[in-house]
C-alpha cells in the first residue's frame, strides 16, 4: 500500500490517495494517529481517497497510518507501517518521507513564490543550524546531518514571515548506503563534461544515485561496478567546488566533497583500485537506456559508457548483422533497436576506427508492445489533478511511466503489468487520445478516447444499480467545490441532494420503472454536469424451489431456484437465518444452491441475497422428512399370472405421496 501524499498543513483537510488492492464496493476509514476520517466509498479496486484532519498544533512525531474496512459500527484496520507527517507549513510533499541514518538531503516542495531567505534548525534533545536553500520556487532543499533520535524535527524561518514553521521527522533504521574510499582527480579543469572516478563499496547493481555540483547542475552518476562510479565534471569557473553523491530513491546524501580548481592539460586521468592509470576506452558502465523495449523493434535506446569513437556499431545476438550508430558524445552512442521476440538478447558493440573490437555491452530485454484495454475515470476537470487508472497489458511492473493526453505527457507509475496509475494534468475542454509508456520512451500501439469537460463531471455513482421499487442513498464522486443548492437527476426525475464533502454528495432514488437511465446533477430547473447510467431492476422474486422436499438425513443436494429479476452480478443462498452459501446464476430467472442438512422436518425457508443490489428476495420453504424405512411386505410371494395390491410396512413416510 502507498500514500500520496505524505506530509499535510495541520489546517489543510488535504484530500490523500491511497493506493492499494482490494479496495472493493464497501466503506473505508482513514486513521492518523487517533484520528479517524470519515466513511469514503473507493474511486477503483485499486484507490481509495480521503481527507487529512484539521488539527490545532502540529504533532510531535508523525503519525502511524491505517485503512480501515467499516462494517457496521466496527472499523478493522489492515497493518500498516505507513507514517504521515503534518506541518505548519503549507507543503505539497517531503522526500524522503523517511529519515536515513546518515547525512541526507531534505526536499519540501509547496508554493514558496511569496517567500525569501529561508534559514533552518534541527531540533532533537539539542537545537542547531543546518544549510537550506529554496532551489524554485516550489522545492526548498535542505541539508541534514546524521540523526539518531527519534523525537526530531525541522523548524524554518523566513525573512518576510514573522512566524516560524515545524515539521516533524520520522526516522528510518534499516537502510544500508554505499561508502566511499577515494576520489580521483582532485584539482579540476574548467572545461565541461570531465569524470569523476569514486570508488568505495556497496554501490549496488546499476544503482541509481546523482551528482550533484553546488545547489544547481545535476546528472545521474555512470555505474562501473559495484566498487566504481565515474561523474561528470560540470564546472565552467575556477574556484572551490562542491560536489555531493545523492541516491535518488531515498534523497540520501553518500558523500560531499570539496574540490580545487585550476587550469589542466586535456588528458583525462582514471586510476584503478591499485593506482594505476588505465585507458578511458576500457572503462565500460554497460548501461542501456531504456533497457526494456517492445518486439517490433524502431526504439530509440542510448549505450552509457567511456570512450566511444566514430564509427561505432551495436549487434543484438537474436539477429545477423551490424546496426549503425549516432556517437553523440565520447560517453553516449544512440541506435535503433530491430524486431525481435520477446525475451532477453545480448548487446555488443564494435567502436573505434583503428583497431576496433568487440565487447560485449550488456541485456536488452524484448517484451510485447503496451496494449490499452481502458480507463477509469475517463473524463477529467480542465484543471486536472485527478488520478486516472489505466487497464491494459504488458506493462513494466514497478517502473516509471509516462501518461500521453494528446500533446501532454505526465509522469506515472506501473502498479503492475495490467495496472498503471497518473494524473491527468490541465488541459483544454474537449476530446484528446491517452496513451501510456511504461519504459518512457515506446508508447501504447493502441490510443484510448479521453474527454476533457468544464462541467461539474460525476466520477462514479455507489450503488449504480438499485430496485426499482425501493428507495436507495446513492453517493456520488464529483469534481470538488461544486455549486451549492444541487438536485440530482434520474431521467426526468429531480430529487434534493445533499452534500457529504467537497467532491461527495448523497441523494435518495426515486421509485421507478425498470430500465436503464442517466443520472446528472444541477441546479432547481435543469442538469448541468456529466451524465452516467443507472440502473433500475425489477425487484427479484422467487417463485418455486425444484426439489422442494428433502430427506432430512441425506447428503446436500442442488436446489434449483425459479424466479424473475436475478441480478447475474452475484447472489447468496440464505437457508433460515443463520447458514448462508454462495449461489449460482444461471439467469435472471434461474439460481442454483447447495442445500443445507437439516433435521427440522418443519422445512427451512430459502431466499436469495443479492451482494451488489443489497436486496433480500422473498422466501420460499424447502421441506426436509426423516428418510423412509421399509420393514415388512405383505403378501411376499405372488403368482406371476395374478395383480394384486402389495401392503408395505414402515415408517416415516411422507402424507404427500
Amino acid at each position: 500500500m502507498k500514500i500520496f501524499p505524505t506530509v499535510a498543513s495541520i489546517q489543510d483537510g488535504l484530500k490523500v490517495s491511497v493506493f492499494g488492492i482490494g479496495f472493493e464496493n464497501s466503506s473505508f476509514v482513514c486513521k492518523f494517529g487517533q484520528y479517524v476520517s470519515d466513511p469514503v466509498l473507493p474511486l477503483s479496486s485499486t484507490l481509495i481517497e480521503c481527507l487529512t484532519p484539521k488539527l490545532e498544533t502540529v504533532p510531535l512525531n508523525p503519525l502511524p497510518f491505517q485503512v480501515g474496512l467499516q462494517l457496521g459500527f466496527q472499523n478493522f484496520y489492515a497493518p500498516s507501517e505507513l507514517a504521515f507527517q503534518f506541518t505548519d507549513l503549507e507543503v505539497f510533499s517531503l522526500y524522503p518521507s523517511l529519515m536515513p541514518m546518515s547525512p541526507f538531503l531534505l526536499t519540501v516542495t509547496g508554493d514558496f513564490s511569496s517567500f525569501q531567505f529561508p534559514s533552518c534548525h534541527l531540533t532533537c534533545s539539542r537545537n542547531f543550524k543546518v544549510s537550506c536553500v529554496l532551489q524554485t520556487s516550489s522545492a526548498l532543499k535542505i541539508f541534514m546531518p546524521t540523526i539518531k533520535e527519534a523525537n526530531c524535527s525541522v523548524q524554518i524561518a523566513f525573512e518576510n514571515r514573522e512566524r516560524q514553521f515545524r515539521i516533524p521527522l520520522a526516522l528510518q533504521k534499516s537502510l544500508v548506503f554505499p561508502t566511499f574510499t577515494t576520489i580521483v582527480p582532485t584539482i579540476l579543469s574548467p572545461s565541461m563534461g570531465r569524470f569523476i572516478t569514486i570508488y568505495g563499496n556497496h554501490f549496488g547493481r546499476e544503482a541509481s544515485m546523482e551528482c550533484v555540483w553546488g545547489t544547481k547542475v545535476s546528472h545521474n552518476a555512470i555505474w562501473i561496478s559495484e566498487s566504481c562510479i565515474l561523474c561528470s565534471a560540470h564546472i565552467q569557473t575556477i574556484g572551490n567546488h562542491t560536489l555531493q553523491i545523492i541516491q535518488m530513491d531515498s534523497n540520501h546524501i553518500l558523500l560531499t566533497h570539496f574540490f580545487g580548481m585550476s587550469q589542466w592539460d586535456d588528458k583525462v586521468i582514471i586510476l584503478n583500485a591499485r593506482n594505476e592509470e588505465i585507458p578511458e576506452s576500457t572503462i565500460l558502465a554497460k548501461r542501456i537506456q531504456p533497457s526494456i523495449g517492445p518486439t517490433q523493434g524502431h526504439s530509440l535506446i542510448r549505450l552509457i559508457s567511456v570512450g566511444w569513437e566514430s564509427p561505432a556499431y551495436v549487434t543484438f545476438s537474436h539477429s545477423s548483422g551490424f546496426f549503425d550508430t549516432q556517437v553523440l558524445s565520447s560517453t553516449v552512442l544512440e541506435c535503433m533497436t530491430p524486431a525481435g521476440r520477446a525475451g532477453p538478447v545480448t548487446v555488443e558493440v564494435v567502436s573505434g576506427r583503428g583497431n576496433q573490437s568487440q565487447v560485449l555491452f550488456g541485456k536488452y530485454l524484448y517484451k510485447e508492445p503496451d496494449l490499452l484495454l481502458g480507463v477509469t475515470p475517463s473524463v477529467c476537470p480542465e484543471n486536472g489533478g485527478i488520478v486516472i487508472t489505466v487497464a491494459g497489458e504488458h506493462f513494466v511492473a514497478g517502473a516509471d511511466a509516462l501518461c500521453r493526453f494528446g500533446s501532454i505527457v505526465e509522469e506515472g507509475v506501473s502498479v503492475s503489468n495490467k495496472l498503471l496509475v497518473c494524473r491527468c494534468p490541465a488541459n483544454r475542454a474537449g476530446d484528446v487520445y491517452l496513451e501510456v509508456s511504461s519504459n518512457g520512451i515506446d508508447f501504447s500501439v493502441n490510443k484510448i478516447q479521453f474527454v476533457y469537460s468544464s462541467q461539474t463531471i460525476i466520477f462514479s455513482a455507489f450503488p449504480s444499480v438499485v430496485i426499482s421499487s425501493v428507495q436507495t442513498i446513492v453517493h456520488l464522486h464529483i469534481t470538488p467545490d461544486a455549486p451549492a443548492a444541487l438536485y440530482c437527476y434520474f431521467g426526468n426525475w429531480s430529487v434534493e441532494a445533499f452534500p457529504e464533502s467537497s467532491s461527495r454528495l448523497s441523494c435518495e432514488s426515486p421509485v421507478h420503472a425498470p430500465g436503464d437511465i442517466v443520472l446528472s446533477i444541477g441546479g432547481a430547473e435543469r442538469p448541468f454536469s456529466t451524465r452516467v447510467k443507472f440502473t433500475f431492476l425489477e425487484a427479484p422474486h422467487i417463485t418455486s424451489l425444484n426439489p422442494s422436499m428433502w430427506p432430512s438425513s441425506a447428503v446436500r443436494t442442488t436446489i434449483r431456484i425459479v424466479g424473475t429479476g436475478f441480478d447475474t452480478a452475484g447472489a447468496s443462498c440464505m437457508f433460515g437465518e443463520e447458514e448462508k452459501v454462495a449461489a449460482i446464476i444461471r439467469s435472471s430467472s434461474v439460481a442454483l444452491c447447495k442445500s443445507s442438512v437439516q433435521g427440522d422436518t418443519q422445512g427451512v425457508e430459502v431466499k436469495l441475497f443479492f451482494d451488489k443490489m443489497r436486496y433480500m428476495t422473498n422466501g420460499i420453504k424447502l421441506h426436509y422428512y426423516e428418510r423412509p424405512v421399509m420393514m415388512k411386505i405383505i403378501p411376499s410371494v405372488v403368482s406371476h399370472k395374478d395383480v394384486k395390491s402389495v401392503t408395505i410396512y414402515g415408517d416415516s413416510f411422507a402424507s404427500s405421496g
